[in-house]
């Protein structure tokens, strides 16, 4: 490589590298939205001895691990890019941010399954779970 097109593929990597930084970032605030919603949500089920507001928690759970399995997806398009870049290969285009052309091999089921977005949304299910079976009985 030519000194220029050395800081031309540099500057790629770090271009990609912030992309994945702010996926990484956003997964993390979903998750902190979640507990904190999930939290209110069951604090009003105890304080009200509802079952019903304690069920309503899953909706938002299931949507935040919705985007959460979307970002998950994204930042691994952006990874496969990113390693095409580093290695040099001849069809990336400089300076692209294009990643759909691995859109077929990450899936955004396998994304949203992945083991750490199931232990982490299953985990905080169980727990809303929990809570509605003790509200029902109390109730």
């Amino acid at each position: 490589m030519t000194g220029a097109s050395e800081t031309l593929h540099i500057k790629h990597l770090e271009f990609l590298q912030g992309v994945i930084d702010r996926m990484s970032t956003m997964s993390f605030l979903v998750k902190g939205w979640l507990v904190t919603m999930t939290t209110a949500l069951l604090a009003v089920s105890a304080e009200r001895g509802s079952w019903l507001v304690g069920v309503s928690a899953l909706l938002p759970l299931i949507a935040f691990w919705g985007v959460d399995g979307f970002l998950l997806r994204q930042e691994r398009l952006y990874r496969r890019l990113y390693d095409a870049v580093r290695r040099a290969e001849d069809d990336v285009e400089p300076l692209s941010m294009n990643a759909t052309r691995y859109r077929s091999r990450i899936l955004w089921p396998a994304a949203v399954g992945s083991p750490t977005l199931v232990a982490f949304y299953g985990g905080v299910a169980l727990v809303d779970l929990v809570f509605v079976v003790l509200a029902a009985f109390a109730a």
